[in-house]
């Protein structure tokens, strides 16, 4: 049997976040959803050479934008790849 084609409002009902789970009120016109729902996570990751321009935390500026792109040279582990128009967030380490 045929799976039956989901409608776009049974999708995005499905998206949104059960009022119990919603953790304050937001605007009327707005509503919660998973991060998931909006976004794909990207996993692409490179093994760089010392060719490629590197961004780390260190070039990061409190607010948004970048001091400068460094060197790759020395970098050992795998880099996850950006590319335009990707949406970055960051996670403190410890």
């Amino acid at each position: 049997m045929a799976k039956k084609k989901k409608t776009m409002e049974e999708l995005l009902e499905e998206a949104l976040v059960p009022e119990e789970e919603q953790p304050y009120e937001v605007p009327g016109n707005w509503v919660w959803t998973r991060i998931g729902n909006i976004f794909t996570q990207v996993k692409e990751q490179i093994k760089p050479n010392g060719t490629e321009s590197y961004i780390g935390l260190e070039q990061l500026l409190k607010g948004g934008g970048i001091t400068e792109s460094a060197s790759s040279k020395g970098i050992k582990s795998n880099k996850v790849v950006f590319k335009k128009n990707d949406v970055l967030y960051g996670k403190l380490r410890p």
